[in-house]
């Protein structure tokens, strides 16, 4: 089976930007079998809370963009991120991760330990 992470990455060397700031994410695709992973793209996406969105009530209608914006993504991976986003993208059916950390051993952690099959990634 194969899955797709998306990793929220300022330098492109580690998961370094929180979930609200992250205006791109680097896609990954996982396969199980191989027991290896494929950068797929450098997907851009809407800031889920622009400086004065979380202030105003706008949240649930940032999160839904940034959503459907990774609708095909199985998890993602952030530095930072707070828990109504946390339980709103949860609640869509998808994994979230705190991993601050470089992205090629977090790659071969998930691999090397089946997070995706120990959560239940959808």
């Amino acid at each position: 089976m194969n899955y797709k992470i998306a990793l929220a990455s300022k330098n492109g060397k580690a998961v370094d930007l929180h979930f609200g700031l992250a205006n791109h994410f680097l896609i990954f695709q996982i396969d199980d079998e191989k027991q290896e992973a494929e950068f797929l793209e450098d997907r851009p996406t809407d800031a889920a809370c622009l400086a004065t969105c979380c202030s105003k009530g706008n949240e649930e209608e940032s999160f839904c963009k940034i959503t459907q914006q990774l609708d095909d993504i199985q998890a993602i991976f952030v530095s930072k991120i707070g828990e109504g986003a946390a339980h709103y993208i949860e609640s869509k059916g998808k994994a979230v991760y705190e991993a601050p950390f470089p992205i090629e051993p977090l790659i071969s952690k998930i691999i090397e330990d089946k997070i995706y099959k120990q959560d239940k990634w959808q």
